[in-house]
C-alpha cells in the first residue's frame, strides 16, 4: 500500500509540473501561490524526513533490545537454575528451622524432656542444611547476588556450623553422663540447657538469614524475568500441609 502511495505521489508531482507549461491558467495559479505551495512541499519533505528518522530509530532500538536479550540470556539461565529448586529447598529449610526453634522453646523449661535424640535431630538438621546451601545449583548465579544475599549466605552457613557444634556438644554431655535421671545434678541439666538455648539462637539466625537470601533470590528472579509461579504454588501447598 505504501509503495502505491509513493508512486502516486511521484506521478502527481510530475503531472503538476508538466501542466504548468500546457495550461496558462494553471501556470498563473502556480505563480500566484508559489510561496504557499513551496511551504506545503517543505512541510511534506520535513514530515517524510521525520518519519524516516523515526523508522530508523525504531529499528536501532529493536536491534539494541535483541542484543541485550542475547547478552542477558546466559544470566537469566543462571538465575533460573539458582531459583529452581533453590528457593523451595531453602524455604523448606527455613520452615524446618523455625519449627525446631519452637519445639526447643517449649521443652527448655522441662528438664524431663532432655533426651539425646534432641541433639541428634539438630545435627541432622545442620548436615541437611549444609548440603542444601552447598548445592552448586543454588550458587550458580553467585556473581549476580547483591551484597545482602552474599552476606546472608555467609551468615547462614556460619550459624549452621555453629548449630552442628552445639548439637555435638550436647550429645557429648549425654554420652558422658548417660541418660539423666530426674534427680541428676543440676550442673548436668544446666550444661544441656545451655546447649539447647544456644541451638535455639542458632536456629533463629539460620531462619532470619535464609529468609533474607530467599527474598533476594525472588527479587533477582523477577529482575531477570524468571517465572516464579510454579514455586509459589508448591510453597503454598507446603505451608498448607
Amino acid at each position: 500500500m505504501k509503495r502505491y502511495l509513493l508512486w502516486a505521489s511521484i506521478g502527481a508531482a510530475i503531472g503538476s509540473v508538466v501542466a504548468i507549461f500546457i495550461y496558462p491558467i494553471w501556470q498563473a495559479w502556480i505563480f500566484a501561490f508559489q510561496t504557499l505551495i513551496a511551504g506545503f512541499f517543505a512541510v511534506g519533505a520535513a514530515f517524510i524526513t521525520v518519519r524516516q528518522m523515526q523508522a530508523s530509530d525504531w529499528k536501532s532500538e529493536k536491534r539494541h533490545n535483541e542484543l541485550m536479550e542475547l547478552s542477558l540470556r546466559a544470566d537469566r539461565a543462571k538465575v533460573a537454575r539458582s531459583f529452581f529448586p533453590g528457593h523451595m529447598q531453602l524455604g523448606n529449610l527455613r520452615l524446618a528451622a523455625e519449627a525446631l526453634c519452637t519445639s526447643l522453646e517449649a521443652i527448655i523449661p522441662d528438664k524431663t524432656s532432655y533426651v539425646a535424640a534432641r541433639f541428634d535431630s539438630l545435627r541432622n538438621h545442620a548436615d541437611g542444611a549444609t548440603g542444601i546451601w552447598q548445592n552448586p545449583q543454588i550458587t550458580e548465579a553467585a556473581s549476580l547476588f547483591d551484597g545482602n544475599m552474599a552476606d546472608a549466605k555467609i551468615e547462614a552457613l556460619y550459624w549452621i556450623d555453629a548449630l552442628g557444634k552445639v548439637a555435638d556438644r550436647g550429645r557429648a554431655e549425654f554420652d558422658k553422663f548417660g541418660n539423666l535421671p530426674p534427680d541428676a545434678d543440676d550442673s548436668h541439666y544446666n550444661s544441656i540447657r545451655t546447649c539447647l538455648e544456644h541451638a535455639m539462637h542458632a536456629l533463629n539466625q539460620i531462619e532470619a538469614h535464609t529468609r533474607t537470601f530467599t527474598t533476594g533470590l525472588r527479587v533477582l528472579a523477577d529482575d531477570y524475568g524468571v517465572s516464579t509461579n510454579a514455586i509459589d504454588h508448591l510453597m503454598h501447598r507446603t505451608k498448607r500441609k
